[in-house]
């Protein structure tokens, strides 16, 4: 009979892991980009731009940027005006001496060799699912042709599979109660979704059961035999309160490991729902687990043996060393060999460093706006010089000129007010990623978020806890316990 419950048990384990690998598999981008990202969407260069970003709206993609989502500063004498980038040669003409390049060197970025180019740029705290993206994109765009690309440093999830299986597989053998932990198994091994920040949550929910099991077990025998034994009498209350008494380190540890689990969920590195449906698969499971125990014992109408102590120690010492060891050791590969990232994906779009602007070059363009309107055209200068063909002056406190001089290319006001560069991350990242990341695919990432340690630090944290240990008190006047159970 208990064969057939345990098999049964161990097929609605395996059911509850398959479904939890579902739910954090929804969840869970396939791409996981270390340090962030960038989409890049390309279309025909004939393709409206404004109907691209429509289109892209509809669909719920509004943080795209392309020729119509940016702007740029133009002086209208009166005031500085912003217009966007693909109307500009509606405003400007080419041989406007307001039009300093800058308009041109924007839009080069954005569309060039017969292709229209949208950008989305993500940090590493976004989720991205490259596939549900192309599929959404396809249904938006059924008979538009399209080119998607991804640039960023990815994650090879298959090592952080690999790596939680391993630490299972060493807390299997070294757990206290195998068959307890064989139950666990299968939804403990979905948590390697979570790269770095699973294995740690794993690792800390195993170490919660593993605390809970002792005192669960003296509880569900409560249950079954508050009249066989006078342990649980018509003071059955006391007798359990009593009972628990000697597993005062079991519920301190599982205190604070619970506040170092809710710490890895605030982090937010680990998507939530697919955790609480995982806690509920496990509580369910364990639940199952001790009503097995309890009806065995009831059948074989015995009592399941739990030490109790011996006069005059009050509580027992319970370490977990080594069972957590694995999960610690096992978090830090996961967090810093090379071998588990990536680079793009296949058909990738790059871009060439001459199409990147700087923010010094933006800041430029918004002085020459805003100066525009005090300088004068100066002729003979024209002639030798070129690239200084403008007289600067400011304005005295009478309205007029009060001093004028020939302007220097790279002096810039820093008094100006002006919205900063919109498009700074973007550059900077595609400047990181052609300079440095792309030539350097085993690199180790050493610009990992501060979070994705904290995992690690976390679990670390948790092994340094189980060495806690509760001092041997002495009772006075305590009276021996009367059960008829055999002491250890």
């Amino acid at each position: 009979m208990r064969q057939k419950s345990s098999l049964l048990l161990a097929i609605l384990s395996i059911s509850c892991g398959f479904f939890t690998f579902l739910i954090f598999k929804n969840y869970s981008p396939p791409e996981t980009f270390i340090g962030g990202g960038c989409v890049i969407l390309s279309f025909d260069e004939a393709e409206d731009d404004i109907l691209m970003q429509e289109t892209l709206a509809s669909g719920g993609f509004k943080d795209f940027v392309s020729e119509s989502s940016v702007e740029v500063a133009l002086n209208d004498f009166d005031y500085i005006r912003m217009i966007s980038l693909d109307s500009y040669r509606n405003e400007v003409e080419v041989f406007d001496p307001r039009d300093d390049g800058y308009a041109a060197r924007l839009r080069a970025f954005f569309v060039r060799g017969g292709e229209r180019f949208f950008y989305y740029h993500f940090d590493d705290t976004s989720t991205i699912r490259g596939h549900n993206l192309e599929k959404q994109l396809k249904e938006i765009f059924p008979d538009t042709p399209f080119t998607l690309s991804f640039l960023g440093q990815r994650r090879e999830i298959l090592w952080d599979f690999i790596l939680l299986f391993s630490a299972c597989i060493g807390a299997f053998i070294l757990s206290r109660s195998k068959l307890s932990f064989f139950f666990q198994l299968p939804v403990l091994l979905s948590f390697g979704f979570g790269g770095p920040g699973g294995i740690a949550l794993a690792g800390l929910l195993a170490a919660i059961w593993e605390l809970l099991r002792e005192p669960f077990l003296e509880l569900s025998t409560a249950r079954r035999y508050n009249q066989l034994s006078s342990d649980y009498s018509a003071e059955e209350m006391l007798g359990i309160r009593e009972r628990l008494k000697p597993f005062k380190p079991n519920f301190l540890l599982t205190f604070l490991f619970s506040l170092l689990f809710l710490l890895l969920l605030f982090l937010e590195l680990v998507p939530i729902i697919p955790v609480i449906i995982g806690c509920s698969f496990l509580c369910f499971i364990n639940y199952l687990y001790f009503c097995l125990e309890s009806n065995t014992a009831r059948n074989n109408r015995h009592i399941p043996f739990i030490p109790v102590l011996l006069f005059p120690l009050k509580t027992k010492t319970f370490s977990l060393f080594p069972f957590l060891l694995p999960f610690a050791l096992l978090s830090l590969p996961a967090l810093i060999l090379p071998g588990f990232y990536s680079f793009s994906m296949e058909n990738t779009t790059t871009v060439d460093q001459i199409y990147l602007i700087d923010p010094e070059e933006y800041d430029r363009h918004i002085e020459l706006a805003h100066s525009f309107s005090y300088k004068i055209f100066n002729y003979e200068l024209n002639q030798f010089m070129p690239d200084e063909v403008y007289l600067s002056y400011f304005l005295g406190e009478d309205g007029l000129i009060a001093e004028n001089f020939v302007a220097e290319n790279n002096r810039l006001n820093h008094n100006l007010s002006y919205p900063p560069f919109p498009l700074e991350k973007l550059m900077l990242f595609l400047l990181n990623y052609e300079s440095v990341i792309r030539p350097s695919v085993n690199r180790i990432p050493i610009d990992l978020h501060l979070k994705q340690w904290g995992f690690v630090m976390v679990i670390w944290a948790a092994c340094l806890l189980d060495f806690i240990q509760p001092k041997k008190k002495t009772r006075k006047n305590a009276s021996i316990w009367e059960g008829e159970r055999i002491a250890a």
